[in-house]
């Protein structure tokens, strides 16, 4: 988890940021800020899991980064650092369900058990709750995207891969800084299957139904991953080695690994699921066979990248070369996984086209079962894809022209931020859209975001009057607090708003 440490005292935040070993509990410190705008911006642009502040500092208090942090971003964990005399402002923050207060001076023991305590309530949260249509969506497009890339993988020659083949997901998951847990099912009998997956299904939706379990079969052997969510799983491995099986005819070994993240897990999964030429992949209750095709899963990688290339003709060629091929597969479970993969593929090309409407496309496929059904419904969409990415590509801009076009329509929202954008609009991955966004601009999201607010502040406040700050305040997205405005301006501008007002009018 990520840490953001807050102390406007320089020897505070630099003694708990390098004299813990943060590592070793799990926890990668992003950085230091000596007050609560400079926290702020840290948070819009970092999503730190957690952030451990003072209460009294300049600009913005403690107590107003968390009240504005948690509006934005209520799922951030706060842990207070504060003075015995400040007691009474850390009650009133625990009102917005900071639950963890250190009283200084703290030592390094309080503030590591302070750490794991509030780790462990973020993993509970964060695996409970009930499921928002969003969260199903999202886990759907999770099964879809991790379908995909068992059935390229399994499909290459070599057992190497490069860092591009993850190149088309990563807008939309993260395969590099969450670790995940491996479990397996040794022995496991093909008549005792669907009771495995009933009872493993179970407990999941019961005990963590926002986190995304995936369950691959393969020669008598269950493979169960998913994004590590707490820091002990003594409750699951019990359940997994206490299965009642009544068709099992040996005991199952169970087993389970801890990776770093998604991409060494496949490096170590993937061999084993290659050695066979079919596999099962439980997708919603629904077992898919993935068919170990190889020949054919090259070419159609190959024909889905020309699709997109600049040369409109080869493209036009390969689309049409494309539906030949696809044409030919008789197999609707294997035609299913190929169209899939050409589906999540135009998600990550397109900008027009999103994850959210590839999952609901691919919804719909599952339902069907012949293949001439599953071609009438595949040739139209990908048409449709295709024509939208050739004609629209020259004059739809970049990410960052969509995330630009949608906060100048919404700049007055006080809890405007790129997560949100990523997740509700682009359905994309924060991280990816960040770097992106960055990329693209040479700007982080926060400074770009004050920069907006700022000039269109100055071109309000040019025709304005002083009683009129606050209504500015809303206008441009800082809420019903024309303090925290004042500060935002002063601290960009050198001046506040009703300075500004005369500099502008010709005053002194």
């Amino acid at each position: 988890m990520k840490l953001l440490i807050v102390d406007d005292e320089k020897i505070i935040r630099e003694t708990i940021s390098h004299h813990i070993p943060w590592h070793s509990l799990g926890i990668d410190v992003i950085g230091t800020a000596s007050n609560g705008l400079e926290a702020y911006d840290i948070i819009m642009d970092e999503y730190p899991d957690i952030v451990m502040t003072d209460i009294k500092m300049p600009g913005l208090s403690g107590l107003q980064l968390i009240q504005k942090i948690k509006k934005v971003h209520p799922d951030v964990e706060f842990i207070i650092i504060s003075g015995y005399g400040e007691f009474e402002f850390a009650r009133e923050a625990m009102q917005y369900g900071v639950h963890h207060y250190l009283l200084k001076p703290c030592n390094e023991e309080q503030i590591i058990e302070s750490v794991r305590e509030t780790m462990d309530e973020l993993s509970q949260k964060r695996s409970s709750g009930n499921l928002t249509p969003t969260d199903i969506s999202r886990k759907h497009m999770e099964a879809a995207m991790i379908l995909n890339i068992i059935n390229e993988l399994t499909a290459r020659e070599s057992d190497l891969r490069t860092e591009e083949f993850f190149y088309p997901y990563e807008k939309f998951m993260d395969f590099d800084h969450i670790p995940y847990e491996l479990c397996y099912l040794h022995f496991l009998d093909e008549s005792s299957l669907q009771d495995a997956i009933k009872q493993i299904d179970l407990f999941c939706r019961t005990q963590s139904p926002r986190i995304s379990f995936h369950m691959l079969y393969v020669h008598q052997t269950m493979l169960i991953f998913f994004p590590s969510y707490c820091l002990q799983y003594n409750e699951l491995d019990a359940y997994m080695r206490g299965l009642f099986l009544p068709h099992q005819q040996i005991t199952i070994q169970y087993q389970r690994i801890h990776y770093e993240n998604l991409k060494v897990l496949f490096d170590n999964m993937i061999p084993k699921v290659k050695r066979y030429e079919t596999a099962c992949f439980n997708s919603n209750g629904t077992l898919i066979t993935i068919c170990n095709y190889r020949t054919i899963m090259r070419e159609i990688e190959s024909l889905s990248e020309r699709i997109y290339s600049n040369d409109i003709k080869n493209a036009g060629e390969a689309l049409d070369a494309l539906f030949v091929q696809l044409y030919q597969i008789s197999n609707p479970v294997f035609l299913k996984q190929l169209i899939s993969y050409i589906i999540m593929r135009a998600a990550s090309k397109c900008l027009h086209y999103s994850s959210l409407e590839a999952t609901e496309f691919l919804l719909a496929l599952n339902s069907l079962s012949d293949t001439a059904q599953i071609m009438e419904r595949c040739v139209p969409a990908l048409r449709s894809i295709y024509l939208k990415y050739h004609t629209t590509k020259s004059t739809s801009g970049s990410l960052s022209s969509t995330i630009d076009e949608y906060v100048r329509q919404n700049l007055s929202d006080s809890n405007l931020s790129l997560k949100w954008i990523a997740e509700n609009i682009l359905y994309m991955n924060v991280d990816y859209v960040s770097k992106k966004f960055f990329k693209e601009t040479g700007q982080k999201f926060s400074n770009y975001l004050t920069d907006l607010r700022i000039q269109k502040a100055k071109e309000l406040l040019s025709g304005t009057e002083n009683d009129k700050i606050q209504n500015i305040a809303e206008l441009v997205g800082c809420g019903n607090n024309p303090q925290y405005f004042s500060q935002l301006f002063k601290k960009n501008t050198g001046m506040t708003p009703s300075a500004y007002i005369k500099y502008i009018s010709g005053g002194n």
